[in-house]
């Protein structure tokens, strides 16, 4: 596979996982304020995961676009 192949798929697996953060980051957000706040808690570490592994998807698409 080339680069560009590469960064393409990479790119949509980039905008899936902030997708799935913004989803997550809901529902844990209907949970916040109640007796379940325990699940909202656990769910936005979730979310920040999924950003995360957003950010380095970033840079590694930063970086084949260098190459």
């Amino acid at each position: 596979m080339s680069f560009k192949s590469d960064a393409a798929n990479l790119s949509s697996v980039k905008t899936g996982l902030e997708d799935l953060a913004e989803r997550i980051l809901a529902v844990g957000d209907s949970y916040a304020d109640g007796a379940d706040e325990d699940l909202a808690v656990r769910l936005y570490e979730v979310e920040r995961n999924l950003l995360s592994a957003g950010r380095r998807l970033g840079a590694i698409l930063k970086e084949l676009d260098e190459r």
